[in-house]
């Protein structure tokens, strides 16, 4: 009905709270790559620092002449800078984002329009700024959809344009002299300039530090010393049932890198499917070695599969021949797809599927309902399993919508006669809200953070449940 639809009749307490629909705003956005929302959080801090700097001068210098309408506008910049610093250090950086933008963008408009106004001696300056939030914009908004990025482009460079080439007064009343106009005029451009050098210094100081650790990814490929971790996954009283292999890379400098830095690059260099082989190649082992062992051989080991590796017939080929010469019983290996996999061409990897579940190798769907949605297709896929994606799971019990959605996807699951995997359980209230839902196979660091494999066979063999672990800083 149409009032429900717009939620008319619908009581209060179901309404998101303020913090929810923050947290949601945020998390539209997904996984982002660690360099860019490392990168990302650097432009914001450096911006926002730059500008209380800045407008601290103006701010002085016009308080000191009365201007007090223009004091007011700075100090409310200066302010919305320090809530863009407040926001990234709480890790709202979307947020943080959106309001450097428009604010600034907005501060800009209404300054230029009513003290910057171009004379012969004094060119207008200000709208030199809109140069590097430009270059902000492009960066900031690289992530979001095309049509919000190419919006919010157009508009800064439309008003650039019209402010550099009309003499828009909106006071028709001069508040500086020739003389201070030229000082401030000459001030606006270095001041536009530096921080122009800063954001690009940012970006190329990001983009060697990349460059360098692909090649150390791809040493590091070469020389075997990409590890895979086991993960539990387990019924609601601790009970394993089994695992998931997450690949772990140890930098002879740095230490263990995160994957969300080094996984992203490595899909964008193409060294995803030498490392995703090495991973299989050590899973099976590892299954070939669990094989008369009693507790060990009931279990199953997903390993993740990119696109990458499913596209290319020789890839898919090596990944089958590596788990023939292993002689790995295909029963216990599971092979892992996310669903953006299926919107280039949803033919070729259902039949790559067949191929590798014809071996005996059970089909897994990660990340399920965050991005192929076609029900129609999915029934049509041969799978074993779904697993409910994190992002869902992370805002139960207290979001009504997260909620709904996962237990669609349990549901679902059981619909299709599929097994269901919640993953990212990290506390009791989660774990609780998704045994109502009727799912039964859980993962997460309620259980068990990812450990070597001696580790988690040792976890495995003593058959104790497994407590809820603490989260790693």
């Amino acid at each position: 009905m149409l009032e429900e639809s717009l939620g008319i009749g619908r009581p209060l307490s179901s309404w998101p709270s303020p913090a929810q629909l923050l947290a949601r705003f945020n998390n539209a956005e997904g996984t982002l790559p660690q360099p860019f929302d490392r990168r990302r959080r650097r432009m914001l801090i450096t911006g926002s620092w730059f500008t209380i700097g800045t407008i601290a001068f103006w701010a002085s210098f016009f308080a000191l002449k009365n201007q007090l309408w223009l004091t007011v506008l700075d100090l409310g910049l200066a302010a919305s800078a320090g809530l863009v610093l407040w926001l990234v250090q709480r890790k709202q950086v979307r947020l943080a984002g959106m309001i450097f933008l428009f604010v600034c963008l907005g501060f800009l408009l209404t300054v230029a329009g009513l003290a910057d106004i171009p004379t012969v001696v004094a060119p207008r300056t200000l709208h030199l700024y809109m140069v590097p939030l430009t270059v902000y914009s492009v960066f900031l908004l690289q992530h979001e959809r095309f049509a919000v990025r190419a919006a919010v482009v157009i508009i800064v460079l439309t008003c650039f344009a019209v402010l550099a080439m009309a003499p828009v007064d909106l006071a028709h009343e001069h508040f500086m002299n020739e003389t201070q106009r030229r000082v401030g005029a000459v001030i606006n451009v270095v001041s536009a300039t530096v921080l122009l050098f800063m954001i690009i210094d940012i970006m190329l100081r990001e983009a060697k530090e990349t460059s360098a650790l692909e090649l150390d990814f791809a040493r590091a490929v070469a020389t075997g010393e990409i590890q895979a971790y086991l993960q539990a996954q387990c019924t609601a009283d601790g009970r394993i049932v089994g695992a998931e292999a997450l690949m772990r890379w140890r930098h002879s400098k740095r230490g263990y890198v995160s994957p969300a830095e080094f996984i992203p690059m490595a899909e964008r260099s193409g060294l995803i499917v030498p490392a995703g082989e090495q991973i299989a190649a050590i899973v099976c082992k590892a299954l070939h070695a669990w094989e008369d062992d009693p507790v060990l051989s009931q279990l199953t080991v997903s390993v993740n599969v990119s696109s990458a590796q499913l596209y290319s017939g020789a890839s898919t080929t090596k990944l089958l021949g590596t788990v023939h010469e292993a002689e790995t019983p295909p029963a216990s290996l599971k092979f892992e797809l996310t669903e953006s996999m299926f919107v280039e061409d949803f033919e070729a990897v259902r039949s790559k599927m067949e191929q590798i579940r014809g071996q005996g190798i059970r089909m897994a769907l990660d990340d399920f309902g965050t991005g192929f949605s076609s029900l129609a297709y999915l029934k049509l896929l041969p799978l074993d399993q779904i697993k409910v994606d994190q992002s869902f799971v992370r805002d139960l019990p207290g979001d009504a919508s997260a909620a709904k959605i996962a237990a669609t996807i349990v549901h679902l699951g059981e619909d299709l006669g599929l097994e269901v995997v919640a993953e990212g359980v990290e506390n009791h209230a989660q774990l609780q809200a998704l045994q109502a839902m009727g799912c039964r196979i859980f993962q997460g660091f309620l259980f068990s953070r990812p450990v070597p494999i001696e580790e988690f066979e040792a976890l495995a063999r003593s058959g104790k449940p497994l407590p809820a672990a603490p989260r790693p800083a």
